[in-house]
């Protein structure tokens, strides 16, 4: 064992990672040798679109990752946990009981998250969410005289009862006609309010300011940006054209907050007029959100498929494009440093090192599934083509600028892991 384990390379500090009870996941379903548990830890980051043969090359060139996991399983080894057959490695029973609690902890985890993205935690969570912030800004709003911030806490009370409707509508698969309520409910808001705010430019009333006042429209700001993410995450997730609809009038309470806290800064400098500029604002924002669901909505009746396609998170497309660039980079990796030349066998190479069902970390979260699919990889090395990447006279490999791309991505990369971590 320590044969194996005490190879001389040189010491990485390991910034107090300790994969012990990775490990003991991935020996979980039977024995592994060192090798197959390095493959495990590489394949983990490349699930999410990392990939350590370019962000962390040296730690495979010199062999830090293969030396830390030794060193953990000279660890496990000492107290008890692993036991060596060969050149694999194998959980005692001790190891076995370390595993069930902590398997235990995962599945409860993964539950958790299940319960929290499903449509009807949305829906609760934004009932609540709803009457809470009612129950401040309403009175804020009353006692200051801010017709913003009030014409807001009558949106977000009628926020709360459209939110019942839409948990109902979900529970008896009634979402288009719960989706139609809730663009009506906001179609009357923006109407009231435009005319309320109307009223107040012949009839001005400057906002009292105090800090329950701020503190309200603060809060809401806060309370509407995590509510707003979490409603447009299910429900591009779910297909939910409610959920996106509830969204997007979270985010304009986000807008109408900040606005709010602007026109009650003006009343401070005896510029009350600006807060009945924000009541007006309040409402053609509502008004416009409005009009834009009820398109969607009629779309939606006449097709039976909401298309949800224009409302992704930018955060989302973001995240997909880097993961995407990643993949790119990649392949360009393993064509150059492999020499791989036949476009299917590259297909095929690139197909088993995104395939992670053999994953047990993975598979305990549910995300052992396959990264890309043929048809996807073949579309991804026609783009790279087309960007100069690549050239196919008959054997695919790099063109010039291919290879400049992958020289400076790692030598980047290099830089940065030494001059930074």
């Amino acid at each position: 064992m320590k044969t194996q384990m005490n190879k001389q390379r040189p010491q990485r500090r390991r910034h107090g990672h300790d994969g012990v009870d990775m490990i003991t996941i991935c020996l979980s379903d039977g024995p592994k040798t060192i090798a197959q548990l390095e493959q495990h830890f590489i394949e983990l980051p490349r699930r999410f679109g990392m990939f350590i043969e370019l962000f962390d090359r040296e730690a495979l060139e010199l062999g830090h990752l293969t030396d830390s996991i030794a060193e953990d399983l000279q660890n496990m080894a000492r107290k008890g946990l692993v036991e060596q057959q060969g050149d694999s490695f194998q959980l005692t029973d001790r190891g076995r009981e370390k595993y069930s609690v902590q398997a235990i902890g995962i599945h409860e985890f993964e539950r958790l998250l299940r319960i929290l993205a499903s449509p009807v935690s949305v829906g609760k969570v934004s009932l609540a969410v709803h009457f809470l912030l009612a129950l401040v800004k309403l009175p804020a709003g009353i006692i200051s005289g801010s017709i913003g911030l009030l014409n807001d806490g009558i949106d977000t009370l009628l926020d709360g009862l459209s939110s019942l409707l839409v948990l109902i509508g979900i529970r008896f698969k009634k979402e288009r006609l719960s989706n139609l309520t809730l663009v009506v409910l906001m179609l009357a808001t923006g109407a009231i309010t435009l005319v309320e705010a109307s009223q107040r430019l012949f009839n001005p009333v400057s906002p009292q300011v105090d800090w329950f006042t701020f503190s309200s429209a603060l809060l809401s700001a806060v309370l509407c940006t995590g509510l707003y993410f979490y409603q447009r995450f299910v429900g591009l997730r779910s297909g939910s054209l409610a959920l996106v609809t509830q969204s997007v009038d979270s985010r304009n309470h986000i807008i109408i907050a900040v606005s709010v806290i602007a026109g009650l800064i003006a009343a401070l400098l005896d510029f009350s007029l600006l807060d009945t500029i924000v009541g007006l604002i309040v409402a053609l924002i509502i008004l416009y959100s409005a009009i834009e669901l009820t398109i969607e909505t009629v779309k939606n009746f006449r097709s039976g498929e909401p298309d949800l396609s224009h409302f992704s998170m930018g955060i989302t497309q973001r995240y997909h494009q880097f993961r995407t660039n990643q993949i790119r980079n990649w392949l360009l990796f393993i064509i150059e440093e492999e020499n791989l030349t036949d476009r299917d066998q590259i297909i095929r190479r690139a197909l088993q090192e995104l395939d992670f069902s053999a994953n047990p970390a993975l598979a305990q979260l549910g995300l052992n599934n396959t990264l890309r699919s043929a048809d996807e990889l073949e579309h991804e090395l026609s783009i790279m083509q087309q960007d100069g990447l690549l050239e196919d006279s008959g054997l695919l490999k790099l063109t010039d600028i291919g290879r400049q791309q992958l020289s400076d991505l790692i030598h980047h990369k290099r830089f940065f892991r030494t001059h930074f971590q």
